[in-house]
């Protein structure tokens, strides 16, 4: 059946044809997709009345703890639905239900049944079959993770979902702008005829290594008992999987805690005393530097008075690095300054702070050294009050622009990676990268963390070394170059 020049276009545009699609020889998907679009804009606010006519007012507020995990109550004052209003509102009209066996819920909708579904019943025949069709769609498709594999920026997006390994390639203008190859989403794709589209896509994208908890996750699923990942599955588990999304999502976007190479909480300690000799002090504490650095070297940076005698030499107080974090053979713990008849001492850590006054105490015999006064300052207050430089990024890219430090970086994450090799990570479960690449799942996890560590060292400037290292770890474990 053919649309008539003056009948209204069957792309919804509510022009005539004539004046719209007559002349335009749409490409059949991007019409299919436009008319979704208009049809999906529409559907919403249809859905939205239906939901509060059927279901009660009460209906939105009845769902919303469900969504968030009935969380406890100090645990509810911090989730936010406006970070996740992408997710919500789609869950809440496609996929939540009144349970049928709880006797105290108040709602008067028809229980088991979602909202979409009763739309249907009620208005379906009022449907055109490819307008059906999405609703249908959108009702029975799971949510679940999707790797971004592939975009096409302004047009569609490549999607490979982590829970039931099939691939989609999905026709979305704004999302395939902001996408990026690697990146992870949570959310729902809709098959409608030759097409597929998104129907819920979570704010934010996370990063390569969210693999490794979603892949654990699908390994847990693989073990409860089914005989195989299938969409009804992800709808028996949703709560699990919004669970692992909101984990996610913290992860992402809170603050990260700021501590040393000790794992310890910053915050600068700075401590003051008074002391009777800058040379007695300096030969009872220069055993700082744990023999890093010699009593040759801190003197040829000291300062002498008119009589040749030490009046200002800094001391670094150095300790042999963790073996597991590879790098460098040692850490600076502290700092101290002798000037004159002051000592002031340095350090990143309320910890250190004790052990470097317990030091102290038992190095310098009564007299030598009298405590004063300790400045504290956390990292945060730090940050913030920190005025804003422009020069900072500049700065940086001078300093990696020299050839020395490039490579002394170089080396340093070159030792990182050969170490890497064999250590026992969480995210691995305990097992190193050699043994985890055993198994097809382990595989898939430490090539989750690679990607990871590419995506940060493409986008590093030579911070993170070159990307060599990493390859050579693939190389290492056998496993494909990207």
């Amino acid at each position: 059946m053919t649309t008539g020049r003056n009948e209204p276009c069957p792309c919804g545009s509510g022009k005539k044809y004539k004046k719209c699609c007559l002349n335009t020889a749409p490409d059949p998907l991007n019409y299919t997709q436009q008319k979704l679009n208009r049809f999906h804009e529409r559907i919403v606010g249809e859905l939205m009345r239906h939901a509060g006519k059927t279901f009660g007012p009460e209906a939105l507020a009845e769902a919303m703890p469900e969504f968030f995990g009935w969380p406890e109550e100090e645990e509810a004052e911090e989730m936010d639905l406006e970070n996740h209003e992408a997710v919500f509102y789609p869950w809440f009209l496609f996929k939540w239900r009144i349970d049928p066996d709880d006797d105290e819920s108040s709602l008067a909708g028809p229980a088991g049944q979602s909202i979409v579904q009763s739309y249907l019943r009620a208005h379906g025949r009022k449907l055109d079959p490819m307008e059906r069709q999405y609703l249908e769609g959108f009702a029975n498709a799971p949510f679940s993770f999707f790797e971004i594999v592939d975009v096409e920026p302004g047009k569609s997006v490549v999607l490979r979902d982590l829970l039931l390994d099939r691939d989609y390639s999905v026709l979305e203008k704004s999302a395939s702008g902001s996408l990026h190859e690697g990146d992870v989403v949570f959310g729902t794709v809709i098959e409608a005829g030759a097409i597929a589209l998104f129907g819920a896509l979570s704010m934010i994208a996370f990063r390569p290594s969210a693999k490794v908890n979603i892949l654990s996750m699908r390994d847990w699923l693989a073990q409860s008992g089914q005989a195989s990942i299938t969409p009804e599955t992800l709808e028996e588990y949703d709560l699990e999987l919004r669970n692992l999304y909101f984990d996610l999502f913290t992860a992402r976007t809170a603050i990260p805690a700021l501590c040393n190479t000790d794992g310890e909480k910053l915050s600068f300690h700075t401590m003051k005393y008074t002391i009777s000799s800058p040379t007695r002090v300096f030969d009872l504490l220069k055993g700082l530097t744990n023999g890093f650095d010699t009593e040759e070297e801190l003197l040829d940076q000291a300062e002498f008075d008119l009589q040749g005698n030490l009046s200002k030499v800094e001391i670094p107080w150095l300790m042999p690095s963790n073996p597991k974090h590879g790098g460098m053979d040692n850490t600076l713990h502290g700092r101290l300054v002798i000037n004159g008849s002051e000592m002031t001492c340095e350090v990143n850590s309320a910890e250190r702070a004790g052990r470097l006054r317990a030091i102290i105490e038992k190095s310098l015999p009564a007299g030598e050294a009298t405590y004063q006064t300790t400045v504290i300052q956390s990292a945060e207050r730090m940050m913030r009050d920190a005025p804003p430089s422009a020069a900072d990024s500049g700065t940086n890219e001078e300093l990696m622009a020299h050839p020395e430090v490039r490579s002394h970086i170089d080396q340093m994450m070159r030792k990182h990676w050969e170490k890497w090799l064999d250590m026992e990570l969480p995210a691995l479960h305990g097992k190193t990268p050699r043994q985890a690449v055993r198994d097809e799942l382990g595989r898939r996890l430490v090539n989750a963390l690679l990607e990871d560590a590419e995506r940060s060292c493409r986008s590093s400037n030579g911070a993170m070394g070159s990307l060599e290292n990493i390859l050579k770890v693939r190389r290492e474990l056998n496993l494909e170059l990207k």
